[in-house]
């Protein structure tokens, strides 16, 4: 059997405009997909180049193989002048600033050169921290060794009020631009400012050079697109991208159906947030939503989110990339999730209503709580076999 052929809807990495995502099955558009994001924001492109793309523009990203569909949640730039270290909300200590010194991850001549006067070169930025709820902060910025630097150590640091609780974490430069992060977390929540702060080099000799562009501080445990900041926080909306309902346009049947989803995240580790939701179709009176969570859950629920259908633990699932089935049988009146390969779960008894959608994230106002990347969706008018359902996971 031809499972590509069979499919009633996929979606893949290609076709795109504004507010729309063009699915290559069905070729009528009944499996098309709106998109809105209310502001602008990056990607990296096909030439590995961080781009600025317009409100509403869905982000194909190929900063990994093979290129995805990019969503993420809501998040803000805390720094200010995030690619312009010459100003003087950047506190310098034992260094000096050329700016736009060479060219930039985004190809155009505005990276900066940082040189050491000193045994130890320091940027600085401090925020307030003033109604911020968090004390984990994600600091990343792009940056590339010139010379004698490149291998050396350079360090990140987060510095709570008053310079208490310092945090750091390090990293090591090359020869290439590259995009370093690190989340660190301080003791206790700042009440009146934070320092983000980056040593280069941590231990340096005078006349040492880096090379730098775009700097970032974001709440939370991971770090998001670049987000160009100027003289006040900057703020990327999240993406919101759905069907409309795919029952009536025939792309399910009364038999039930099977959802396929390949997706990924850059996060691994026990934060006990969920990246990627899904609406399903067939279950109970209206849609639920499918969460892959980074503590090696998985949850689904229904839509107004108020009780818990299913919480269950998925074997191996602290992997970036997963590949999902979701199959439903109304003859059977079963449920049954493949997971990378696996028929991990049987739920039966359940009841379903004729409903599908397709919702890559939270149409309700949640959003997505973790960044991700969506490598291919696809629906089956029928519930698959056990056997195809692990080779399309596998």
């Amino acid at each position: 059997m031809n499972l590509f052929a069979s499919s009633s809807l996929i979606l893949t990495p290609t076709a795109y405009k504004a507010n729309k995502l063009y699915s290559i099955v069905p070729t009528n558009g009944n499996g098309d997909l709106t998109f809105t994001r209310a502001t602008s924001a990056t990607r990296i492109n096909s030439g590995g180049l961080v781009e600025t793309v317009a409100s509403g523009v869905p982000r194909l990203d190929y900063s990994k193989t093979p290129p995805a569909w990019l969503f993420e949640p809501l998040k803000s730039n805390l720094v200010l002048y995030s690619n312009d270290f010459s100003q003087a909300n950047w506190n310098k200590t034992n260094c000096t600033i050329t700016s736009n010194f060479a060219i930039s991850p985004d190809g155009t001549q505005n990276a900066a050169k940082l040189t050491a006067t000193g045994s130890d070169p320091i940027l600085q930025q401090s925020t307030t921290t003033v109604g911020f709820l968090s004390n984990f902060y994600t600091l990343s910025v792009y940056a590339k060794g010139v010379g004698s630097t490149i291998g050396k150590t350079c360090k990140f640091f987060l510095i709570g009020d008053g310079y208490t609780g310092a945090v750091s974490s390090n990293f090591t430069l090359t020869s290439e631009w590259e995009r370093f992060t690190a989340t660190l977390n301080l003791a206790v929540i700042p009440t009146g400012s934070a320092f983000f702060r980056v040593d280069l080099p941590d231990v340096a000799v005078v006349g040492d050079e880096v090379l730098l562009y775009g700097f970032q501080a974001e709440f939370n445990v991971f770090a998001t697109s670049y987000i160009p900041t100027t003289t006040s926080f900057v703020t990327r909306n999240r993406e919101v991208c759905a069907t409309s309902d795919i029952y009536t346009k025939g792309l399910i049947t009364s038999a039930g159906g099977t959802w396929f989803i390949d997706q990924s995240s850059e996060i691994t580790g026990n934060y006990g947030l969920e990246y990627s939701i899904f609406s399903l179709p067939y279950f109970g009176v209206n849609v639920i939503y499918l969460f892959i969570s980074t503590n090696n859950y998985f949850y689904i629920r229904k839509q107004d989110n108020s009780s818990l259908i299913i919480d269950q633990l998925i074997p191996n699932s602290n992997v970036q990339r997963v590949k999902i089935v979701i199959r439903w049988n109304i003859a059977t009146s079963t449920l049954d999730v493949f997971f990378n390969g696996i028929l991990t779960n049987t739920f039966p008894s359940q009841t379903f209503a004729n409903y599908g959608k397709l919702a890559i994230t939270d149409e309700n106002g949640g959003g997505t709580s973790l960044p991700h990347r969506v490598n291919s969706c696809m629906l089956f008018p029928t519930p698959l076999s056990d056997s195809e359902c692990i080779a399309l996971t596998t």
